[in-house]
């Protein structure tokens, strides 16, 4: 299971948390106030019988000027420890995410957080300080979360002038793996060895195809589409250097690595996290040397589109997620089949994979409880867990959780899948969920 802080925790000045760039977007809002119910998760996730929960800290609850040297938030680092503490307590291995978007206020105020230089030294003691405190206990750190989309879309829009979108990202870009690239070379001199962890990144992906399929424009389209969205992280991870399609069209506007950073950034991974969300097709455009650049998207010179001859690429997730509606009870709320389909469908995809050869070595589903959605905040429940937002955030299993659990234990997947159709969740008088289920194998 995975959550994350900015969407769970707590109010954004509670705790002595620091101010993030992210409280401007989201607005004083409590989440859904895990900070508190923190012990509550946990019970959540082992009544799933969930092994891993993935979760993030926020850089200001633990440092709320950003910098090290102004001051550690001891009521921040207890907070951590009593989570990681709790799950470790009940079986359930911490994967920590040390950035998601959470960038303290003060060093975008100071230096323009990623496109300053200092932002390197800044994270790199940030993260220096999670693997002191916490590295005993967590064992899977992964540095940026989704780093195309804070790169991309923070620094061409709230965090950046007009005039810059077309530079920018590409500077904030930098300086993240440099980030990164510095925070793994800490962590495997300094504590790998003593506490046998493993560190990397998750990269937000989707695949394209080609329009036509016999174009060769089109496939060279669907190519450097990815280039410009997983390649320009991953490449320089495995290479050393950026893809050579992104180098072609950016040029002058594509900060260069010298020839210690490639060294340094080439394999500083133990693994790479993918979250993955659709697919599209692409047709390409045609490049113009002389094309004067007004915002990086227009870089990839390709049209994206998610049908062909009005026939969608793929079938489309309906009724996932819900749409929040506090008026249905939730009785009824919690019987979300349409969310046990859709996990079926991911795990059996899993499944092909690793008979595909692929190195597959986990799953995380999205998302642990109903809660904050970055672009759509409260209208929609992800949760297999369901927050009930007019109630002091009280959880409930929805019947995905249960089928989750039934299928985590069963003998056989025929049982679990079996138990998807006969299983029906409710809430006693006394806010209790519970469950019954018959089970025949199909």
């Amino acid at each position: 299971m995975a959550c994350i802080w900015m969407q769970t925790e707590s109010l954004p000045n509670e705790g002595g948390r620091g101010s993030s760039t992210w409280d401007s977007f989201i607005g004083d809002t409590p989440a859904v106030n895990s900070l508190e119910l923190y012990k509550e998760d946990v019970q959540c996730l082992k009544n799933m019988k969930a092994d891993v929960y993935r979760f993030s800290i926020a850089w200001p609850r633990l440092l709320p000027k950003g910098k090290l040297s102004e001051g550690i938030n001891q009521e921040g680092i207890d907070f951590y420890n009593n989570l990681i503490n709790e799950l470790i307590a009940n079986g359930i291995e911490p994967f920590v995410t040390l950035f998601h978007f959470d960038l303290p206020t003060v060093l975008q105020d100071e230096y323009n957080g990623f496109l300053g230089t200092e932002f390197v030294e800044d994270y790199k003691n940030y993260a220096d300080l999670c693997f002191k405190t916490f590295g005993d206990r967590v064992k899977h750190w992964i540095t940026f979360n989704e780093p195309e989309v804070f790169s991309a879309y923070g620094y061409r829009s709230g965090l950046t002038p007009p005039d810059d979108r077309a530079k920018n990202p590409y500077i904030a870009a930098h300086h993240l793996l440099l980030a990164h690239a510095n925070a793994a070379k800490v962590y495997r001199e300094n504590y790998q060895d003593t506490q046998g962890g493993e560190i990397g990144l998750s990269l937000g992906a989707q695949w394209y195809l080609p329009l036509t399929d016999d174009s060769p424009q089109d496939k060279d389209g669907a190519s450097r589409a990815w280039d410009f969205m997983v390649g320009w992280f991953l490449d320089p991870l495995v290479t050393g250097d950026y893809p050579f399609s992104m180098k072609a069209i950016v040029r002058d506007r594509l900060p260069e690595f010298s020839e210690s950073e490639k060294a340094l950034l080439k394999g500083a991974f133990d693994f790479v996290g993918i979250n993955y969300y659709t697919s599209s097709y692409v047709k390409a455009l045609p490049i113009s040397p002389n094309d004067v650049p007004t915002d990086y998207q227009a870089d990839t010179y390709v049209q994206t589109s998610s049908e062909k001859d009005g026939i969608p690429i793929g079938p489309k997730a309906e009724g996932y997620p819900e749409k929040r509606d506090d008026t249905i009870p939730i009785v009824k709320a919690l019987q979300d089949d349409v969310r046990i389909s859709w996990i079926q469908d991911h795990l059996a995809s899993i499944k092909e994979a690793l008979s595909g050869g692929v190195n597959v070595n986990g799953y995380f589903a999205w998302a642990l409880m109903d809660c904050m959605e970055m672009a759509q905040l409260y209208t929609v429940r992800f949760g297999l867990n369901y927050t009930d937002y007019l109630n002091d955030y009280a959880r409930y299993p929805k019947k995905s959780a249960f089928w989750l659990s039934n299928f985590l234990t069963a003998s056989d997947t025929a049982t679990a899948a079996a138990t998807a159709d006969t299983t029906t969740a409710s809430v006693s008088t006394n806010g209790t969920a519970t469950a019954t289920a018959t089970a025949t194998a199909a």
